[in-house]
Parts: C-alpha cells; sequence; structure tokens
C-alpha cells in the first residue's frame, strides 16, 4: 500500500512539474525537476529540449573557461578589474559578482554546484566573492 503511495505522489508531481514546465516554457527547469524527483518525464520532447540545453550550457562553459586554473584565475580577475568591482564594500554590486563567481566557477557557485548561491544573503555573497578574489590574486602569482 505505500508503495503505490509514493507511485501516486511521484505522478502527481510530475503532473505538477509538466504543467508548469509547460505553461511557463522552461524546458531547463522542467528537465532538472524530472531529474531530481527520478520521475520519467511525461513530455519527452520538452525533457529531451531541456537535457539539451543543459549539456549544451556546460559545454560552452568548459569552452570558454580554460581547464588550466592559473588562467581561470586570471581570466576571473581580469573581469574583476576591468569592470571595476570593489571587493571592500561586501554588498555593493551583488548580482555582477553573483554572475562572476558562477560563470568562472559553475561547479562550485552555479545552480548545480556544491555552493550555489542563488539563496544567499547580499553580504555572504560578497564575503565569498572578496575570498575567491584574494585566491585567484595568489594563484596569479604562483603561475
Amino acid at each position: 500500500m505505500e508503495r503505490a503511495d509514493r507511485t501516486s505522489r511521484l505522478s502527481d508531481i510530475a503532473r505538477v512539474k509538466f504543467i508548469s514546465g509547460r505553461s511557463e516554457d522552461d524546458a531547463v527547469n522542467y528537465a532538472r525537476e524530472c531529474d531530481k524527483q527520478g520521475i520519467d518525464p511525461e513530455d519527452r520532447e520538452l525533457y529531451e529540449q531541456g537535457r539539451g540545453i543543459i549539456e549544451m550550457q556546460a559545454e560552452l562553459r568548459t569552452e570558454s573557461i580554460s581547464d588550466n586554473r592559473g588562467e581561470k584565475y586570471c581570466a576571473f580577475l581580469k573581469d574583476v578589474n576591468s569592470e571595476g568591482v570593489r571587493t571592500d564594500n561586501l554588498a555593493f554590486g551583488i548580482d555582477f559578482k553573483r554572475d562572476l563567481l558562477v560563470k568562472y566557477f559553475p561547479g562550485r557557485f552555479g545552480v548545480d554546484g556544491k555552493q550555489p548561491l542563488k539563496d544567499v544573503s547580499s553580504v555572504k555573497v560578497g564575503k565569498i566573492f572578496k575570498r575567491v578574489v584574494e585566491y585567484s590574486k595568489k594563484q596569479g602569482k604562483k603561475n
């Protein structure tokens, strides 16, 4: 009986995700939710479209940012310096700081990263950003 309830619940979740995925036309979120819940997608086309976008984004990230750690940190610092991002004011320019962290370190700070920044306070993002900048400077001196 318990297994039937769980199956029914998963089916209900899938239906809700299917409807919300369709109404928002957000294939990526639909695919991620299906994967996260372990549910077979009802709309295979929408799911495949979402998975394709996710894979393409991952490839672009990999191609655009070198695997060489030193180069990655130097490129990160170059973007920080070119935009004049302030590290002394932790709450200033949070959206830009968050975007840079996700761009250069998606495995750490991206949506599916070890430490996603989506719901993190602005001051905490500022602190993380400042630490990454300091670490990047050290890495740049090593290379």
